[in-house]
This record gives C-alpha cells, structure tokens and sequence, in this order.
C-alpha cells in the first residue's frame, strides 16, 4: 500500500463531440473568438478524483494553423459553479487569418478611392474627365461592395468593414458632389448679364474668367490639400483605435 502523493495512476480517454462558440464579429475581419469548453468526470465523484487548478493544463497537440483561424492561447481552469462532479473549463482563441481578406476586399476598395482622390488634381475646366472618373469609381465599388458581401458574416449590426465600404462610397459620393459644386462656382462667376454689358471689353471679360478659374482652382486646392486629409486622418485613426479597442 502507498500513500495518495506516492503513487502516479495516469488514464487515458479519447471524446469525440461537437460543440456551440458564439462569435462576435463586430471587429472583422480583425477578430478574435474566445471559445471555452466544459470537461466532466461524469463516472467519479469529486471526493475520488478531482481536478487542481495548479496541475491542470490543456495541450493541442494538432497543427495550430487551419485554413480560416489560428489556434492558440489554451488555458484550463476550474468553473465558479462546481457540483459534486469534477469539471475543468478548457479555453482556447482563434485568431481570424485576416491577409487574403486585407488582399481581396481593404487593398482594391482603397485603390479606387485614391483614384477618386485624383481627380481632384485634374484641371478645372476639365470636367467630363473628372466626373466621368469619379463617377465610374463610384460604380465600381458600389459593384464591389455587392459582390463581397455575399461572402460576409451575416449579422444583424454593423460591422467594420461595412463601416470602410460606406465610408469609401460617401467619400467617392463627395468627391463627385465637389466637381459638380465646383463646376456650378465657375459658372455663376461670369454670368449673361455680364457677358452682354462687357461684350465690348474683351480685356475686362478675359479678367472676370481668370478670376473665376482662380476661384475654382482655390476651391479644389482647399479641399485637395486640407479637407480631405483631414476627413481621411480622422476616419483612419478612429477605425486603428477601435481595432486596437
């Protein structure tokens, strides 16, 4: 006969089962699902075998990498609500792999953006260019936007990334709404009136044009430069805080 803490008696039990995680996803495709699983020694009661906070451990002993989700951070402690069975909660995280998604939907919806963004740098008295580029953006990433949510999780808040996607449309959607702005400013700088009354001063019609380009070109050069950065540094420096959140 040996005492209790002499002995090591090791036991071996294979379970095959299937069991619910609920996932947030309100961070995707940037999220992490904490998922914990409830171990019971059904057959023994606690006063025979029981498991220790300080001796239990959790191992996966499989490849950690699966096609969607890292496994990782494995932890077993004991539950608050024990009964007269032996229980230990196993844990573990899955972390979404996030580079296809970055790659296939974040990359190209920021390259048509930027394509918007330039057709503020196009002259001013070239419209049909500027609205036809801004207009067809818009188009595609509206088109885009169709085709990948198709693939998102369904739920029934917003998600981040159907906070990107409105925001990239309401961006493009501005940029367009500027052209037509600022195509409206140049027009209203000269009007018929004012073409009749100065019809016999080329000089001073030629003046009253520059001034209206010089106001238009300001007004593009206000918003390219200042407003725009601006929008863009604070949209993306909340969206980093609420991933880093």
């Amino acid at each position: 006969m040996y005492a209790g803490d002499g002995a090591l008696i090791v036991q071996q039990q294979h379970y095959s089962g299937s069991f619910v995680c609920v996932f947030g996803v309100f961070d995707y495709p940037f999220d992490r699902q904490r998922c914990n699983i409830l171990v019971q020694l059904s057959a023994i009661s606690k006063e025979l075998v029981s498991f220790t906070a300080n001796k239990s451990t959790a191992v996966y002993l499989q490849n950690p990498e699966l096609p969607t989700y890292l496994v990782g951070d494995f932890s077993a402690t004991l539950p608050a609500n024990q009964t007269r069975l032996s229980i230990i909660e196993v844990g573990f995280t899955l972390t979404r792999r996030y580079t296809l998604i970055v790659l296939n939907v974040y990359l190209p919806s920021l390259m048509l953006m930027v394509i918007g963004y330039a057709t503020l740098y196009v002259k001013v008295d070239q419209l049909e260019i500027r609205s036809s580029v801004s207009l067809t953006t818009l188009l595609v990433l509206y088109t885009f936007f169709n085709q990948t949510s198709s693939s998102l999780p369904q739920t029934a808040y917003v998600k981040l990334i159907d906070v990107w996607f409105f925001f990239c449309t309401s961006f493009l959607f501005a940029i367009i709404v500027t052209h037509v702005f600022v195509e409206k400013l140049d027009n209203n700088a000269v009007t018929p009136f004012d073409a009749r009354e100065k019809e016999g001063n080329n000089f001073a019609l030629m003046t009253v044009l520059t001034r209206s380009f010089a106001s238009a070109e300001k007004c593009l050069m206000v918003i390219r430069n200042v407003i725009g950065p601006i929008v863009l540094f604070i949209f993306f420096a909340v969206y980093i805080l609420i991933l880093l959140a």
